[in-house]
């Protein structure tokens, strides 16, 4: 799951600063709306985007709530407010939820350390890992890099990746740095699962989904691949915009595996506006919400766009004077967006089912411009490209640069082959069959390896997310192949199989 940080005309600054007088909030009248309408589709058609739905919540009133395009290319079933869309990397909001729900009932504390709750929890630095806390996880400030392939390429349960995060190396400050993590929160939802005696997906079926009346929401990506009345994954490839399958986030569920749509998400909203109440009943007190919507770390300062911060699973800025929190989503073939403007009691979800666009932003200065009457925006469409699988370890293409004919490949193909394992990512089995090479890594199809140059190949992985890669085998001072980098994913250590020589007879 992807954070995107696209936002114009904005500036963070600390929690102190947002409390200035809020400008008197904007009455947006039907015929807003229905240039609102006019201008989503416009700029959707545009983007290519085949579905997208709008939603915007006031004080506890639904104000619009529209589907715009097709489920999936080709087919004429309308998106409209039950269509399903995978969420991504807003399910963060859900946990951070139901963590301070726990905080609120004495069972979790936001500074505990997460062996409190997994005793059994290590990261690469002893220090840290008897260190690291909920908090620290949430804020994506434990120095552990993104290290997503653990979980994409679909080898590994949510426990085993979580034990094998012993084995990623460190590459930030503990505490001093902000990288984007989204196993720590498979680990945060977690702990609080073993906090409450169940698991992640249930606190938020039971917590959230339930109250809420989310009838149609599912903690599991693969809900979209039981028909209904769902959207299907496109991103943009060769040019063209396509359907795709679906991603299993699953294996990282807290991170962003919910499936849900307007219907439901008004609710979580309205939730949200209320400060944690909803029906006339609290669900999280006013507390815990204030600490999970306010500065923890920063994300970056710039003189363009001031300071960005994020909270437990919200960013926070600002716009046009007032505080902004929201946060988007991106995995294969979606993107969505959900924003909150607290002081006005303003908050609105965007569902898309494609992440090859940028538009997601334009829309939502769009719509907080009708509520704080700040000037238009200049309405842009980006440049359509770049799929789902930017941002992750181990999806990325081959380099463009064109290899040099005349390097050959210093050893026959056979000795190539063998077993090269990384202690993080597993095995990655090379065989040759019949002329060529194979690759087989976690649960993904044997991959054909093509020479490139000297002794790098092209694994042609055969998918459209996740077309080719560049691999790089090491040859030691023996000439015998002993490593083998893949690039964006790991350098895999060939295992040497020793034969034990059988007792001498007798």
């Amino acid at each position: 799951m992807r954070l995107i940080r696209r936002l114009s005309r904005v500036s963070v600054l600390a929690t102190a600063l947002f409390s200035s007088a809020a400008i008197a909030q904007q009455r947006p009248t039907a015929k807003d709306f229905s240039a609102l309408e006019t201008y989503v589709d416009s700029i959707r058609r545009q983007a290519e985007i085949p579905g997208m739905a709008v939603l915007i919540v006031r004080d506890d009133s639904v104000l619009f709530m529209k589907g715009f395009g097709v489920r999936e290319l080709g087919k004429p079933a309308p998106v409209d407010a039950q269509t399903l869309f995978a969420i991504g990397s807003n399910s963060k909001s859900f946990t951070s939820a139901v963590i301070g729900m726990l905080v609120d009932e004495g069972k979790m504390r936001w500074d505990a350390p997460i062996v409190t709750y997994l005793p059994g929890f290590q990261l690469q630095d002893p220090y840290v890992s008897r260190n690291v806390t909920i908090r620290d996880a949430l804020t994506h400030r434990t120095g552990l890099s993104r290290h997503d392939a653990l979980w994409t390429n679909g080898m590994y349960d949510r426990t085993e990746i979580i034990r094998r995060l012993r084995f990623a190396p460190m590459e930030g400050e503990f505490r001093g740095s902000f990288l984007y993590n989204n196993m720590m929160f498979l680990t945060a939802g977690t702990a609080a699962g073993a906090a409450a005696g169940t698991t992640w997906d249930a606190l938020v079926q039971q917590r959230i989904f339930a109250p809420l009346g989310m009838t149609s929401s599912s903690t599991s990506a693969m809900a979209l691949t039981k028909g209904g009345d769902v959207a299907a994954p496109h991103q943009r490839v060769d040019g063209v915009v396509k359907k795709v399958p679906v991603l299993n986030a699953d294996p990282v569920a807290p991170a962003g595996s919910i499936v849900s749509n307007l219907q439901d998400m008004s609710h979580w909203i309205r939730m949200q506006l209320a400060n944690g109440q909803y029906g006339g009943k609290r669900l999280i007190s006013a507390a815990s919400l204030t600490e999970i919507r306010k500065p923890q770390n920063i994300i970056g300062d710039s003189p363009s766009e001031g300071i960005t911060a994020y909270g437990f699973g919200w960013v926070i800025q600002e716009y046009s004077g007032h505080r902004i929190v929201w946060h988007n989503g991106g995995v294969d073939g979606f993107l969505s967006e959900q924003r909150l403007i607290p002081d006005q009691k303003v908050g609105w979800v965007i569902l898309t089912n494609s992440f090859s666009h940028n538009v997601d932003p334009d829309v939502s200065n769009h719509i907080a411009d009708m509520f704080l009457g700040a000037p238009p925006v200049r309405e842009r469409v980006a440049a359509a490209g770049g799929g789902g699988a930017a941002g992750r370890g181990g999806r990325g293409g081959a380099a463009d640069a064109g290899p040099n004919p005349d390097a050959k490949a210093s050893l026959p193909l056979a000795q190539y082959a063998g077993t090269y394992s990384d202690s993080l990512y597993g095995d990655m089995i090379v065989t040759l069959s019949g002329e060529a090479l194979t690759v087989k890594y976690a649960n993904v199809a044997p991959a054909t390896l093509t020479h490139w140059q000297y002794d790098t190949f092209r694994i042609n992985w055969g998918t459209e997310i996740r077309p080719t890669s560049l691999a790089t085998f090491a040859l030691d001072a023996r000439g015998v192949p002993t490593l083998l980098n893949v690039a964006g994913l790991a350098t895999f250590k060939r295992v040497v199989v020793r034969r034990v020589p059988a007792p001498a007879s007798p």
